[in-house]
């Protein structure tokens, strides 16, 4: 549910933003390439701000509450306050900032202790009143620990001023400022564990506008993070009644998950003696390790490291997002996505709903309203598919303009090379067909016409028969068409219904066009030195899990049409590949091999394959058994034992020999470049190179 009911938020505001910004431009008559200058850092002419500048002054305006001049400023002022005022609203509801008074209060009032129930509602009542008073001007603070090295002795003195302190109070506030994580852990019961968002803001001595050269002033960056932070506890919060899932629930005084293990395994220990208490100490560790894997999993903090500002963390992020940047080829490797969009509902219902959309336009623009509504369709905007694909981690820790460069080139990256277009128009499409698919269903069973095939695909999506009829009365709010059926659940007054026919539809859409998940690959992956060198590999980990394995249990006519049609598809992308490669002509088994490994159908079969291959010098694989298989080089197998970047690091060093020898390859030094791999550019720059 986090994703169906936050992520839309940064999506629309990234949109919202650029909108206004290009109306701003519009306003003074820039024209389009004044407002992509603008976009990329440029300014159009000495009136016009860059968008990064009005995305600041978007920060100021929030910050000070006055109105700016300029009225785009004001109107996108606006929008964040909606954003701020939902979390804020819910974080209200939940009680979650005066958690830790709530939990004093039971227990004073179960000791019939008057006097300090009285102090601790006086206590809650206060903290309301602050978060209150400073609702209206209030953003996220996140602080530039770069600006605060470079000029150390001048924050300590604006915070000795402001604060009226002694020296040595100043410095230690400065200290836990520069050294603070961007996080706060889960079994952090000072703190309840939840995101700093939730408490009462420290430091109210400090005026954001006066120290605002130490200070993030992106509108935009401080929101995404404070979205990722604030989301998860939201829903943790919601559905166990408290961060760590092992305090009491707050709600239903009920044990949460984590204490529930503690607790039942505890009397099996006290019963048990010698080897046997043993063995289920370390079941029951395993068990908790799992729960709060899961858990910080969900908060984005699992094995993060203590300090993620640290030298080799920032090394690690910025080598991931150059690898993104230099290796991905496009839009044309995720070709095979096309075989389960189009038997997402069987092939012929797939192929009919599709045209109806291709050709009727309210259709499509209904079915992408429908996508955003629970998150999705926003890849323009946030590239979370080509993101997660690439393993690029979350944004603790950037808290330097050069990584927000990097990583902003590798969004870029995404955009020129096509993927977030592409994985844009694969989720609208599939969206449209899997809705059509799940309302079909719903009104098939309770008009009584349901297959067997129809509940167990109903059941596998979470909707039961009571959340099917919930789902069917809302049946006057859909919009049909000759092919489609649009949920349009944005109109819906039943928000039960609402909420279970939108997580199944988000989950049908990054089932069908494979997007990584949290739990799909191994714990140990997380590690940030071991997802270096398994860069790229998580696509693989998330397709077995939801394309091979599916495959296998249910292999009926459609599942064998979709793994054909994948298979195919890889196959002529491999070909495309090889024949702008320059490569020598393909048999039929290398294209059909081809076609496989590059369908991704069989999930990290190949991979592990492939690693076979590399680590063996072409020797030992199964590619290498029946015939397959390409000659291994010493950059593949570098970077088959220490991952993509390591190869990119052996190829600019090869390069930099080449270029002291006189001996420079123009295509090799193309590759290292950001954007150098990119299929079509590579196909625009040869057609240039020949035609000279």
């Amino acid at each position: 549910m986090i994703r169906v009911r936050y992520r839309g938020d940064i999506g629309r505001l990234h949109q919202g933003l650029y909108d206004k910004y290009k109306k701003m431009n519009a306003r003074y008559e820039t024209g389009t390439f004044g407002t992509l200058a603008g976009t990329v850092g440029i300014r159009p002419n000495s009136r016009v701000a860059t968008a990064y500048e009005f995305r600041q002054m978007v920060a100021e305006a929030r910050r000070t509450g006055s109105r700016s001049h300029i009225p785009e400023v004001n109107e996108a002022v606006a929008e964040v306050d909606g954003i701020l005022s939902k979390y804020f609203d819910e974080m209200m509801e939940l009680g979650i900032p005066w958690d830790k008074q709530t939990r004093a209060l039971k227990a004073a009032s179960r000791r019939n202790d008057a006097a300090e129930v009285k102090r601790l509602e006086a206590e809650i009542e206060k903290i309301k009143k602050g978060l209150t008073a400073k609702r209206g001007t209030y953003l996220p603070r996140m602080w530039r620990k770069d600006k605060i090295r470079e000029n150390y002795e001048k924050f300590v003195m604006k915070i000795q001023t402001s604060g009226k302190l002694t020296r040595k109070e100043a410095e230690r506030i400065a200290r836990n400022l520069r050294d603070s994580k961007p996080f706060i852990d889960a079994n952090d019961t000072q703190l309840t564990g939840a995101a700093s968002g939730f408490h009462k803001r420290e430091l109210d001595f400090i005026a954001d506008d006066e120290f605002s050269e130490f200070l993030e002033n992106d509108v935009l960056t401080l929101l995404t993070t404070y979205s990722r932070t604030m989301a998860p506890d939201l829903e943790i919060y919601r559905k166990y009644g408290s961060i760590n899932m092992e305090s009491e629930n707050i709600f239903t005084g009920e044990v949460g998950p984590i204490g529930i293990v503690k607790q039942n395994f505890k009397a099996r220990i006290d019963a048990a003696s010698g080897e046997d208490a043993v063995k289920l100490i370390k079941e029951r560790d395993a068990v908790i390790e799992d729960l709060t894997a899961m858990r910080d999993l969900l908060r984005g903090t699992y094995m993060m490291p203590v300090d993620p500002d640290r030298f080799v963390s920032k090394a690690i992020r910025v080598a991931k997002n150059y690898a993104a940047i230099t290796l991905l080829t496009g839009a044309m490797a995720a070709g095979p996505d096309i075989g389960r969009v189009v038997t997402a509902n069987g092939l012929k219902k797939s192929m009919g709903s599709l045209f109806d959309a291709l050709m009727n336009n309210n259709v499509w623009k209904a079915g992408l309203a429908q996508n955003r509504e629970i998150g999705e369709s926003f890849e323009f905007w946030l590239s979370n598919r080509a993101a997660q694909i690439s393993d690029l981690g979350d944004t603790f820790g950037i808290h330097n303009r050069f990584e927000s460069a990097v990583s902003g080139l590798a969004s870029a990256n995404f955009i020129l090379n096509g993927m977030s277009l592409w994985n844009d128009f694969a989720k609208t499409a599939t969206g449209i067909v899997t809705s059509t698919k799940i309302l079909s269903d719903v009104e098939a069973l309770i008009t009584g016409n349901a297959t067997a095939k129809q509940i167990e695909r109903l059941a596998k999506s979470g909707i039961d028969r009571p959340a099917a009829e919930s789902i069917y009365k809302m049946k006057n709010k859909w919009q049909r068409t000759d092919s489609n059926i649009i949920a349009n659940s944005v109109e819906w007054d039943n928000l039960v219904a609402k909420d279970v026919f939108d997580a199944a539809l988000s989950k049908e859409i990054n089932t069908i066009v494979v997007t990584p998940g949290l739990g799909e690959k191994p714990l140990f992956m997380s590690n940030e030195y071991i997802s270096l060198l398994t860069q790229f590999k998580s696509f693989a980990m998330s397709s077995h899990q939801r394309v091979l394995i599916p495959a296998i249990q249910d292999a009926d006519r459609n599942t064998l049409t979709q793994l054909a049609l994948m298979t195919a598809i890889g196959s002529a992308i491999a070909y495309i590949r090889n024949e702008q490669l320059g490569g020598k002509e393909m048999t039929l088994d290398e294209l059909l091999f081809e076609g496989v490994a590059r369908s991704g159908w069989t999930g990290w079969f190949i991979d592990a394959d492939n690693a076979l291959h590399t680590l063996s010098g072409g020797s030992l694989s199964v590619q290498r058994a029946i015939g397959q298989g390409n000659f291994v080089t010493d950059r593949q197998r570098a970077s088959g034992v220490l991952g993509p970047a390591a190869g990119q690091a052996m190829s600019i060093a090869n390069v930099a020999g080449d270029i002291l020898s006189g001996n420079t390859n123009a295509k090799e030094v193309q590759s290292l470049l950001p954007f150098g791999n990119i299929a079509h550019i590579q196909m625009l720059t040869d057609a240039l190179s020949e035609s000279e």
